[in-house]
Parts: C-alpha cells; sequence; structure tokens
C-alpha cells in the first residue's frame, strides 16, 4: 500500500500533533479512520485478485501507520486489533463485512461509553463534595460532572497546560461549579483540600498500575500520605495487554515543548507520562462498572479478547 488518502493522513496529522486529545478520541477518531481506509482499500481490489495475504497487507500498513502516530496508546491499539480480527476473511466480501461490522462496533462502544461511565460515577462519587484532579480526559472530565461534585481543585499541567482545558470544560458544564486552579508545584496544596482524587488514564498495566499524565506518580505518593481516595476514570481498552511482558514505554516529547533554548550546557526532559501503583488506587471506573484494579484487569482481558 504506497499511498494513504487525504482523510486518513489527516486524522493521522491530527492524532500526532495532539489537536485530537485525550485517549479516547484518539482510539475513535483513529480507528474509525483506519476503517474507512482499510474499506478503501478493499474496494479498489478486484474479486479475483483477493488473497487473505492482500488483506493482511492491507490491514497491517493501515495499523502499522496509524500506531505510529500515538505509539504509547494501547486504546487506539486495542481499538484496530479489534478491528481487523484474529482470522483472515476468504473473500472480498468477508473481508469488508468484517471491517464494516467492527467499524460499527467501534462507534456503539465509544458512543455509548461516556454514558455508561456516568452511571457508575454518579453512584460512586456522589458520596464527596469536591475532587482534584490533573490534566485532561474528556471522559474524567463527564464523569465529575455526571457525579455531582461542585468543587473542583485541579493543576494547570505544564508543558501543554492541560488543565486549563479542564478548567474550562467543567466550567462550561455547570456555570455554579468552582474551580479552584494551582499551578503544579502546588499539587500538594490542592489535594489537601479535596474530598477525593479523580484522574484519567493514559493506559493500564496488566498489573493494573495506571500510567497517566507526568505528575500522576506524586498525586499518588501525596494521596497515599493523606489517606485521599484515589479514582480512576478509564475505557476497558486502555488495558495495556504487551505490559505483562514488559514495561509500558513512557513517552519523552520534544523539550521545546518545555523550554527552547541553545544553552549546550543545560539538558531540558519532557517525559510526558509516568506510573501510579495499583496499590496507590482505590477504584478504576470504567464502562462496565467500578472494580479495584485487579479486578479491572480481568474485566478488561475478557472485554478486548472477547470483544
Amino acid at each position: 500500500m504506497s499511498h494513504f488518502s487525504k482523510k486518513f493522513n489527516d486524522t493521522y496529522s491530527d492524532i500526532k500533533s495532539i489537536r485530537i486529545q485525550g485517549a479516547e478520541r484518539v482510539a475513535w477518531k483513529g480507528s474509525v479512520a483506519a476503517a474507512n481506509e482499510i474499506i478503501r482499500e478493499l474496494e479498489l481490489v478486484r474479486k479475483e485478485s483477493y488473497t487473505r495475504k492482500r488483506y493482511l497487507d492491507i490491514t497491517n500498513n493501515v495499523k502499522h501507520r496509524m500506531l505510529s502516530s500515538r505509539p504509547t496508546e494501547p486504546a487506539l491499539n486495542n481499538a484496530i486489533t479489534l478491528l481487523i480480527g484474529k482470522s483472515t476473511p476468504k473473500s472480498k466480501e468477508a473481508a469488508l463485512l468484517r471491517i464494516k461490522e467492527g467499524k460499527k462496533k467501534l462507534n456503539e462502544h465509544f458512543e455509548t461509553a461516556y454514558d455508561k461511565v456516568a452511571v457508575v460515577a454518579k453512584k460512586e462519587l456522589s458520596q464527596f463534595h469536591s475532587c482534584y484532579t490533573h490534566c485532561h480526559s474528556s471522559l474524567a472530565v463527564h464523569a465529575i460532572i455526571s457525579s455531582g461534585i461542585r468543587t473542583v481543585h485541579n493543576t494547570e499541567t505544564r508543558p501543554l497546560y492541560q488543565g486549563r482545558k479542564t478548567a474550562r470544560e467543567l466550567s462550561r458544564a455547570y456555570r455554579k461549579m468552582i474551580i479552584h486552579h494551582y499551578v503544579d508545584s502546588a499539587m500538594r496544596t490542592a489535594i489537601s483540600k479535596a474530598d477525593c482524587i479523580i484522574l484519567g488514564a493514559d493506559s493500564i498495566t496488566m498489573h493494573g498500575d495506571v500510567i497517566n499524565k507526568i505528575g500522576t506518580g506524586i498525586v499518588g505518593l501525596i494521596a497515599e500520605e493523606m489517606k485521599k481516595p484515589v479514582y480512576v476514570i478509564a475505557d476497558s481498552y486502555k488495558l495495556d495487554l504487551h505490559s505483562i511482558a514488559h514495561d509500558t514505554v513512557i513517552e519523552e516529547r520534544n523539550a521545546r515543548e518545555v523550554w527552547n533554548n541553545n544553552i549546550h550546557n543545560v539538558l531540558v526532559h519532557n517525559p510526558a507520562f509516568e506510573k501510579i501503583n495499583a496499590s496507590q488506587v482505590g477504584k478504576i471506573i470504567c464502562e462496565s462498572g467500578s472494580y479495584k484494579p485487579k479486578e479491572f484487569v480481568k474485566k478488561a482481558v475478557n472485554s478486548i479478547i472477547n470483544g
């Protein structure tokens, strides 16, 4: 497959440049774009020229290209893997049907995930009057709004300031909500004023550890010290099935996002994510319920492997 369509390339670029943000949106937009591209390529194949190898060539090329936009994103990987399927269709018609049905299933999953999480969040989090959150997760924002919590403490989340996006979205959703916005280094103060901590997740390991925006590891330590309950809001597709065999790769982003300098002996580092241990997480709220980390892993494995 030598050329990708403009629509596919546009989605790829939007994900890579972070114009499309949030693991759920990345997985949804990326997998649907992959489905459309595979369908387009399959439709160009003459019926008599179709082979199982041709199917694998097309699907693997599309998958490899889209995953290169966000190599450390398991939700995108899981979504496209489910789309392609385990077996290889015998005919062009069967292949097209596979991808079209897979696309429909993915759309249904992502379209209903927010409402399902909202129901679980309201039941689990309505006991709290205030919360602390860090960075931006559209699913976590939705959960906070649905919970009935009306006082939120959040941090700016350098270097891209996704925390500001969280503050704006919460403010627009409920005008009577009070959002207290802090610089990242005031994280300890912000957490001390909250009843609970609500975080998103970029991925979850097979051990139940949560990989999230840099700063999350410190949140875990402070929460443990202050005995603040930690809730993680995540789609089950965020489970990293490969993390049992190796450590989850932590992305190091361009240092110029932090400081664009030319000082030869000043080395700027920009790690994007870090881990909060399963032992520091109270529950993981997902589309199917609220679970302890290890229980979530079992549920998510079943959901991903069995579709």
